[in-house]
């Protein structure tokens, strides 16, 4: 059951990653990676260039993250999977954030939210609003950093997700 076996290898990896082993970690993502593209299975290929690019982003490996979301994107895009669309154009977002290529960070935010808005994600809505508001207080757009911030507040608070609450006062408590 070799689909089976790559999911444990997917499993094994999240937990390396969560434990900080990143090296572990890639070796069972790119082991996973490799019995989904023996099973030609585009779903899950592309959701193994994700957890690879994850890695990279927490190791501020910010290229080859790229290189990994951009290789997932192209995939979930050639199956029409809308919700891994916009998380990929999501992590593709923050990484240009990160590197502080804000026009590109929001060109990618927006399109996430664009698609999010289209299929009804209203958790995912509320972290996006979250990180556009991040990604304007960066640039010291304090206005538009605010308007984004309160209005994921505002949905996180109608989901009831407490998490999300937390994140988005965190960051308007940072505005300047």
């Amino acid at each position: 059951d070799k689909e089976s076996i790559a999911a444990s290898y997917i499993n094994i990896g999240l937990i390396y990653r969560d434990q900080g082993n990143f090296q572990k970690a890639l070796n069972n993502y790119f082991t996973a990676l490799k019995i989904f593209k023996e099973l030609r299975d585009k779903r899950n290929i592309a959701g193994s260039f994700n957890n690879i690019g994850a890695v990279y982003d927490d190791q501020g490996k910010y290229d080859e993250a790229l290189k990994n979301y951009f290789m997932a994107l192209k995939i979930q895009q050639e199956i029409g999977d809308k919700h891994s669309i916009a998380n990929s154009y999501e992590n593709i977002g923050l990484i240009y954030m990160y590197q502080d290529i804000y026009q590109d960070a929001l060109m990618y935010l927006f399109k996430s939210l664009k698609i999010k808005e289209e299929i009804g994600n209203n958790q995912g809505i509320a972290v996006t609003y979250n990180n556009l508001g991040n990604a304007y207080r960066l640039q010291k757009n304090y206005s538009a950093a605010s308007q984004y911030l309160r209005k994921g507040l505002l949905i996180a608070k109608e989901n009831g997700n407490i998490q999300d609450i937390k994140f988005n006062y965190l960051s308007l408590a940072t505005l300047d």
